[in-house]
Parts: structure tokens; C-alpha cells; sequence
């Protein structure tokens, strides 16, 4: 014990010593360490100072440059400058997207309006007329009626100066537009307000009809004579003098006045003074109303002037459009800068540098400092170690002193080592007595053991010998009994025993014959056992077999009581029916006989059980489509189900009757119908279908191409980030009903335009779908049958193309999955966009729905995906179970992370918002404060 202390006090001193060493080497590496924190902090202050001096867009403020100078020494929180550069940078965003905002929807009114400039030059090249300004009514005109300026012309002595005069006079009394029915009737369109009754009598004084002449076009339903006497029925007054009132007439103001607006000389003009009344300088009077208007020429009464205001209009929209377009020009340059400035400040937003230089100084004075404490803790350790090591040996200093006064010993070293020595041979000694006792003390207990085994087994052999000795009298006794018995009885008993042999011999062979016999009547019972039970199964079967041929004689005869031989047409397959020979009684011969003139008649019908199950259902459904089709008409259909089959009774015109009748009755009511339909009524029904339906279809077709013009501007406004262009056709389908190229190519253009050749090769095509529609589906009724043969859509399909070196090219072709995945999503935003564009309202949400958005596509098609979103301007609303849409193409982003676990009735949400840099948690404040509140959510 005495060694081992001395030992640690040894090693405790040397280890102290160490440690000395390196606390001093530590403390010198922090000095080093915290110059270097300084001299960055100097450097990062210098390289951020330049940094800002050189932004253009944004600016840090005085304080908040000090503010971080501040925090570059303790680095607490977030940096002073970047936040001030992002506040900055808000706001000037914000400001570039009110600018942006307010280009684009000025770019799309623009856009509206070019695009209605175009269609009104297209009108006006293709010789539509400039027509009056229309009241914005939803009141459609009267069935025949005419406006009174498509009516009339001027005559050839009005001057130019005059004609100017007098539609001006009628423009701004409303006259000029008012509607002229076939009864003479003169209303305002749109209300139909009437202003003039229908009358034949001439005014008073000079009228229209002296300086207009009726022009109707051809085909009208209001005649000449008729325009003619609406002409005379409003006056014609000179140059006035006064503020209301015509020189040649009164001022009015004694005329009676109806509920209606029209004075009681308008209504056949029986009063002397005219309440309806214009003139040559564009003074004029209406009822109570008077007033005057002015235009420079004439533009709308007679063909030459409308001709003059359509050359004259189409100048000045050709030169409104190049305005247009020039305005547009510049908004788009201007919206180029925006974006510019706008990524310029993305940039600028982002440049103070990250304190990379100062951080991993700070790092190494933060090591350097972790340095110096753990060397002073092992200096301290080491100090306490070694005080414990010389409290150790002084401990066993003083023992060992104390052990050797008690026991007399020396305290020497050397002394005590050979103590030891004579201790271990006096212990070997002990130990080596120690076994030798045992031993002898065992071999006493084996000795003790054996002498108690002997005594036993010496009264065991004193028991045996008595024992031989009583067994050897009993069988001399025994022996001598035997001889005595053997000469007394010994032939009786020999023979005895030879019969008693034979007698058991013969009785074991009557048994074995009697059990041969015995198993052969049970042979002989168990085959008349089943001969009789095969006797009566045949009786079963036979008298089974022919219940059966009744009872199918009788279902078949039930079966041909439902009309069987009348709806499967059998009498002209020379089946005849018992009762149909005049026998009444149906004898199973007989029955077998039809039955088999049937099945011959009716060779390839499938008689399984399947097809008889697949037909029940089929019965019933049909049946339910008849029941509803003569439902349409107010007729009805019964429906008998049972064992032997279907009975479908129809009430037709009151009377019941089978589908058989029914039919010839129906074929006969149509062929009457047909003859009964005659070469006019066809025409009129030609007539109506082209010129309602046709105009309709060719609007309709024509909305949908300029729908298409305008998909494809937007689609070549925003290529992608690779360069690709696409555009949308949307063309005649190939395998299309027949004729369509040529009906297609008359529907693109106005109904104006057709002639009669045209008409009637439209008017066949249609009346082909139709009929091609009817024949496919005969239940259906006319609705439905011109529903889908009029549908023009299924007429066309939609093709992608991209451009490719200069042409056009399929999107479907050879392309990596990116590009497919573009050319398969940009259409679909493009058509949203366009359709998007239509509001009213710019700042409408423009809404998309996108369920597991872009399952299957690679994160760089993702990225170009989501940035196309937002180039098409489309407010996204998607789910996925993997996209967090975090890409620089995206600017802003809500995210909500659905989260749920097994067990948990409750699903957690967390919010992030992504900024188009980082992803940041968005924290709820009143979450927040109730979880503060209750201390934890737990």
C-alpha cells in the first residue's frame, strides 16, 4: 500500500505539470484568436459600406447603418441593413406592382379594344355598313320589322347640306332608328314605345315622303306602300325662328297628350298642328319634346352615304388601331422596365454579403476560449489529484506504523518483504494438514457403511436355505401322486381324448358350411334389394319424365298465348299453332310437334340458360325506355312478367295491343304522315334550319376561332424560359361526318353571303347529321337528336403545335419529359388566362384548381410549370403529397402541411410562406397567446 501511494503522488505531480504547460499555450491561442475577431468585424463593416454605397434601386438609412455597426460586435438577431434593404424593397415591389397592375389591365383594354377594332375593320373590308347607335336593351325587335334608316333613301333634289340637316333631325329625335312594322306601326327599338300609329291619311302640310322614297330590301315583310305612309305621316317643317316651334306650325301647347307619349295629332294626324314633325336643319319635334341636332353628313339614309361612312369610319379605325398598337408598344416597354427594376431590387434585396469572414473568426475565438477553460479545468483536476495522492500516503504511512506496534513488526521496507515470504510457506503448510483430516475422516464413514452391508446380507442367505430345503420335499411328494394316478386310469383316458378330437373336427366343418351358406343368401338379399329399389327409381323417372312433357306442353302453350309465333315472325316459317288450326285441344303429340317446327324454324337462337338471363335484363331495360318514350306521347306499356316468359301490352289511342300491332300500326301512321308532308313544308323546314340554325352555328364557330386567335396571342406573349413557342389549332377532325370540309368553310363565314347552292349544301349536311343521328338512336326524342347532331364541337379537335427551326411542328413528337410536360400544361394555362381576361373587374381573382399537381414530372419541369403560373398572371390552388413549391420562379407562395397519426383524431396544420428566396414559418398570434396562456400545449 505504501508503494501504490507513493506511485500516485508520482504520476499526480507529473500530470499537474502538464497541464501548467498547456494552459499557458491555450490562453496565448485565445489573444490571437480575439485580434482576429476584431479585424473582421473592421473588414465586414468596410466590404457592407461599399456594397451599399454601389445599390441604385434601394437605400439603408442613417440609423439603421449605425444600428448595424452596433450589431456586427454582438450579431443578436437579425441584420439591421437586410432588414432595412427588405423593407426598402417591399415597398418599392409593391409600389412596381401597382404600376404593373395598372399596364396590364390597361394593356388589356388594349388588347379588347384592338381586337375589336380588327373585327370592325374585317366588317367594314368585307362591306358590313356603319350602323346607327342601338339603345343597350335585351328586348328583341318585333317579328318582320325594319328600321325606318334601312328603309328609305333621299331623293335626288335634297343637297348634301339638307341631307346632313335631316338625319341629323331624325338621329336626335330617335327616329332615324325606330322600327317600322308590316301594320304600319312606327316604335322605338328596345322598349317598343310606339310613336306613330299605323295610318293611310297624308298630313296636313308637307311630309318625308317628299324628300325620302321608300327603299325596302328584298325579302322584307314591311312593303313600300307601307314605308310610304309611315313617310307621310310625319311632317316636314322649314327653318324655325323661335326655340320650339316651326314658323308654318303651332308651338304645341294646346295639343292633347296620351298616357303613352304620343299627342293626339300623332294618332292620324286629325289635328291641324303636327306634334311629330323634322326638318332640313336638324330642328325637330316630338309629342311634347323638341330639340335640334347636327352632323356634318349624311351617314346612314341611302346606300352612297352609308358607303361613304364606311370608307370614312374604316380610315378612322385603321388609324385608331396603329394608335393602339403604338400605345401598346409602349406600355409593354414600359412593363419590360418595371420587370427589369423589379429584379434589379431582387438582387439589390439580397446583396449585403453574409459575415462568412467574421463568423469563422468568431468560431476560432470561441474555440480558442472553450480551449482555455477545459485546460484550466484539467489544471484543477490535476491540483485536486494530487492533494488526494499525499493524503493517500499519508494515510498509509501512519497504518503501517500503527500495524507494526501491535504486532511487534519492523517498519522497514526490506523487513517487511521478508515477513511476507515466511508467511506464505507457513500458510501452504496449513493448508496441505487441513486435507490430509479430511480424508482420514472420510475413509471412517466408508469403513462404518460396509460393516452394516455384510450383517445384511448374511440373514439373507440363512432365509435362502430354508426355502431350498421345504421346495425339494414338496416335489418328492408330488412325483409319487403321479405314478399312482397314471396306473390306475391310463387307457380310458387315451381314448377319450381321440373322440373328443374327432367330434370338434366335424363340428368345424358344419360351421365353416354354414357360414359359406349364410353369406351367400346375404349375397342373394342385398342384389333383390337393389334391383327393387332400380325397379322403382325407373317408375320415379318415368312418371317424373312425363309430368315434365305436360308440364312443358303446357308452358310452351302458355308461352305462345304471349304473341310468341307473331313476334318471331313463325307463320312465315310455316309454324302453325294448334289452336290456329282450329283444334283447340293441345295434346302433348301435338305440343311435341310445334315444339320441334320451332326449334326447326330457329336454328341459330341461343337457347342457354345464360343468354336467357342476359335477355331478361335486357327486356327490362328496354322495356323502361319504351314506357318512357311513349310516355313523351301520353301513351302507356304494361309490363306481365312470369314463369313462361314477358307479356309487354301497350295502350295505344285507348285500345290494348301487342309490340307487333304496335309496330305496323306505327309503320303505317309514319307512312301516311310522310305522304302527308308535302314539297312546301319541306322547304319551309329547309328554310328554317339553314337560316336559324346555320347563322347560329356559323356566330358560334366564329366565336370560337377568335377564341383561339386570342389563346394564341397569349401563348406567344410568354415563350418559356427555353425559347419554345406553342400555338393551339383547332381544326376540322379527319374522320369527321362527311362533308364537313365544305360545310365548315360556309359556316366560317356571315350568313349574308350564301347563295342558294350554298344553302342548299349546308342544309343537306345538316339534315344528313340529323337523320344519321335519328337512325343511331330511334328511342330518342327530337331534342336529343338535334342536341347532339347540331353539337359542333365534336366536329373539330384541338391540336398543339411548337415551334421548331422555323416551322411548325406537332407537340407530340420526339421531346424530354420536361418539354412534353410543358407542351401539355401551357395550352391549359393559356385557355385560363384568355378566359380569365374577360372579367370586367381587373383585380377578379383568376383562379386554377390543381389536384397532386405534377404527380410524376421532375423538379426542373416543376419549377418551369409554377413559373409559368405566375407569368399567366393564374391565382394557383393546389394539392400534393410531396410539392412544397419552393422554387426562385415562383414569387409568393401560402403553404399549409397537413399532418395526422395513427390514433389521433385531429389533423395539424402549420403554415409557411415562401417569398420567392425562404421558406418561413408563419406563426398565428392568437395560437400563440392561447398556448403561452395555458402554458405549453400540454
Amino acid at each position: 500500500m505504501l508503494e501504490q501511494a507513493e506511485g500516485h503522488l508520482g504520476a499526480a505531480d507529473l500530470r499537474e505539470a502538464e497541464t501548467e504547460t498547456r494552459l499557458a499555450e491555450a490562453t496565448d491561442e485565445r489573444t490571437v484568436a480575439d485580434a482576429a475577431v476584431e479585424a473582421a468585424v473592421d473588414a465586414y463593416v468596410s466590404e457592407v459600406e461599399i456594397v451599399l454605397a454601389g445599390l441604385t434601386e434601394l437605400a439603408v438609412p442613417d440609423d439603421a447603418f449605425g444600428a448595424f455597426a452596433d450589431w456586427v460586435r454582438l450579431r443578436t438577431g437579425e441584420n439591421p441593413a437586410s432588414t432595412a434593404l427588405r423593407r426598402d424593397a417591399q415597398r418599392l415591389q409593391a409600389e412596381l406592382e401597382r404600376q404593373r397592375a395598372d399596364l396590364r389591365h390597361r394593356l388589356g383594354d388594349l388588347a379588347i379594344r384592338r381586337e375589336a377594332l380588327r373585327t370592325e375593320i374585317s366588317g367594314l373590308e368585307q362591306g358590313d355598313s356603319v350602323e346607327p347607335t342601338l339603345p343597350h336593351t335585351r328586348t328583341a325587335a318585333p317579328e318582320g320589322s325594319l328600321p325606318l334608316w334601312r328603309a328609305v333613301s333621299f331623293t335626288d333634289e335634297v343637297s348634301a347640306e339638307q341631307r346632313a340637316g335631316l338625319e341629323a333631325a331624325l338621329e336626335g329625335s330617335g327616329l332615324l332608328t325606330s322600327l317600322v312594322l308590316p301594320d304600319g306601326d312606327l316604335r322605338l327599338p328596345g322598349n317598343g314605345q310606339l310613336l306613330l300609329r299605323g295610318a293611310r291619311a297624308t298630313a296636313s302640310v308637307g311630309t318625308l315622303a317628299s324628300v325620302l322614297v321608300a327603299e325596302p330590301p328584298a325579302g322584307s315583310a314591311v312593303t313600300a306602300e307601307t314605308i310610304e305612309a309611315v313617310l307621310r305621316g310625319i311632317s316636314l317643317g322649314g327653318d324655325t325662328t323661335d326655340g320650339g316651334a316651326d314658323p308654318d306650325f303651332d308651338n304645341g301647347a294646346d295639343s292633347d297628350s296620351h298616357s303613352d307619349g304620343t299627342s293626339s295629332s300623332a294618332i292620324g294626324f286629325g289635328d291641324d298642328s303636327p306634334a311629330v314633325w323634322v326638318s332640313l336643319t336638324g330642328r325637330y319635334r316630338l309629342g311634347s319634346a323638341f330639340g335640334a341636332w347636327s352632323v356634318d353628313t349624311a351617314r346612314f339614309i341611302g346606300e352612297s352615304a352609308r358607303e361613304a361612312a364606311r370608307a370614312h369610319r374604316l380610315r378612322e379605325a385603321r388609324v385608331e388601331l396603329d394608335t393602339i398598337s403604338a400605345e401598346h408598344q409602349g406600355l409593354a416597354a414600359a412593363l419590360d422596365g418595371i420587370a427589369a427594376r423589379s429584379t434589379v431590387i431582387e438582387h439589390e434585396q439580397a446583396a449585403v454579403p453574409h459575415p462568412t469572414a467574421l463568423e469563422t473568426a468568431d468560431r476560432a475565438s470561441e474555440r480558442a476560449a472553450d480551449h482555455v477553460a477545459q485546460r484550466t479545468s484539467e489544471r484543477e483536476e490535476a491540483r485536486f489529484r494530487s492533494a488526494v495522492a499525499r493524503r493517500e500516503l499519508a494515510e498509509a504511512e501512519a497504518d503501517l506504523a500503527a500495524d507494526a506496534a501491535t504486532l511487534h513488526l519492523p517498519t522497514q521496507p526490506e523487513a517487511i518483504r521478508g515477513l511476507g515470504s515466511a508467511l506464505s510457506n507457513y500458510e501452504g503448510r496449513v493448508v496441505s494438514l487441513w486435507h490430509a483430516a479430511e480424508r482420514w475422516a472420510s475413509a471412517g464413514r466408508r469403513i462404518g457403511r460396509a460393516e452394516d452391508l455384510l450383517a445384511a446380507a448374511s440373514d439373507d442367505h440363512d432365509r435362502t436355505l430354508a426355502e431350498v430345503e421345504s421346495a425339494a420335499g414338496e416335489r418328492t411328494r408330488s412325483r409319487s401322486y403321479l405314478e399312482t394316478l397314471r396306473g390306475q386310469l391310463g387307457a380310458d383316458v387315451q381314448g377319450y381324448r381321440d373322440r373328443v378330437a374327432a367330434v370338434v373336427a366335424e363340428l368345424k366343418s358344419i360351421s365353416a358350411e354354414l357360414r359359406r351358406l349364410g353369406e351367400s343368401a346375404r349375397r342373394d338379399g342385398e342384389k333383390k334389394a337393389g334391383l327393387g329399389e332400380r325397379l322403382r327409381g325407373i317408375r320415379a323417372d318415368q312418371d317424373r319424365v312425363a309430368a315434365n312433357r305436360v308440364a312443358a306442353v303446357a308452358a310452351l302453350q302458355r308461352t305462345t298465348a304471349l304473341g310468341l309465333v307473331q313476334v318471331a315472325d313463325l307463320a312465315a316459317l310455316a309454324v302453325v299453332e294448334p289452336d290456329a288450326g282450329g283444334d283447340t285441344d293441345w295434346t302433348v303429340t301435338r305440343g311435341v310437334q310445334l315444339a320441334r317446327a320451332i326449334e326447326a324454324a330457329l336454328p341459330e337462337v341461343d337457347a342457354s340458360d345464360e343468354k336467357y338471363s342476359r335477355l331478361q335484363s335486357q327486356v327490362f331495360t328496354e322495356f323502361a325506355d319504351l314506357q318512357r318514350s311513349l310516355g313523351r306521347h301520353g301513351h302507356e306499356a304494361a309490363y306481365y312478367p312470369n314463369d313462361d316468359g314477358v307479356r309487354v301490352v301497350v295502350t295505344f289511342r285507348g285500345r290494348e295491343m301487342l309490340l307487333v300491332e304496335l309496330g305496323e300500326q306505327l309503320g303505317e301512321q309514319i307512312e301516311q304522315h310522310l305522304r302527308l308532308l308535302s314539297a312546301k313544308e319541306r322547304e319551309i323546314i329547309q328554310s328554317h334550319l339553314v337560316t336559324e340554325v346555320g347563322a347560329q352555328l356559323s356566330e358560334l364557330i366564329g366565336d370560337a376561332d377568335r377564341q383561339i386567335v386570342q389563346l394564341n396571342e397569349e401563348l406567344r406573349a410568354r415563350p418559356t424560359t427555353t425559347g419554345m413557342i406553342l400555338r393551339v389549332l383547332w381544326k376540322p377532325r379527319p374522320d369527321g361526318p362527311a362533308g364537313l370540309t365544305e360545310a365548315r368553310r360556309l359556316l366560317a363565314t356571315t350568313a349574308d353571303v350564301w347563295d342558294e347552292s350554298d344553302r342548299a349544301a349546308l342544309g343537306g349536311f345538316l339534315q344528313a347529321r340529323i337523320a344519321e343521328v335519328r337512325d343511331a338512336d330511334e328511342a330518342g326524342n327530337w331534342y336529343d337528336h338535334l342536341g347532339e347532331a347540331l353539337d359542333y364541337r365534336r366536329w373539330h379537335r384541338f391540336t398543339v403545335e411548337r415551334q421548331q427551326g422555323g416551322a411548325w411542328k406537332s407537340a407530340t413528337g420526339p421531346a424530354s419529359g420536361g418539354e412534353r410536360v410543358l407542351a401539355a400544361s401551357i395550352p391549359l394555362f393559356a385557355a385560363a388566362s384568355s378566359h380569365y381576361r374577360t372579367a370586367t373587374n381587373p383585380h377578379a381573382p383568376r383562379m386554377i384548381m390543381l389536384d397532386e399537381a405534377f404527380a410524376g414530372v421532375d423538379d426542373n419541369s416543376r419549377a418551369s410549370c409554377l413559373g409559368l403560373l405566375a407569368e399567366f398572371d393564374l391565382d394557383v390552388v393546389m394539392t400534393s403529397e410531396r410539392e412544397w413549391g419552393c422554387y426562385a420562379e415562383v414569387p409568393g407562395l401560402g403553404i399549409s402541411q397537413l399532418t395526422r397519426f395513427e390514433g389521433t383524431d385531429a389533423v395539424h396544420v402549420q403554415r409557411w410562406q415562401w417569398d420567392g428566396k425562404r421558406r418561413t414559418v408563419v406563426v398565428d398570434v392568437g395560437v400563440a397567446a392561447a398556448e403561452a396562456e395555458a402554458g405549453g400545449l400540454w
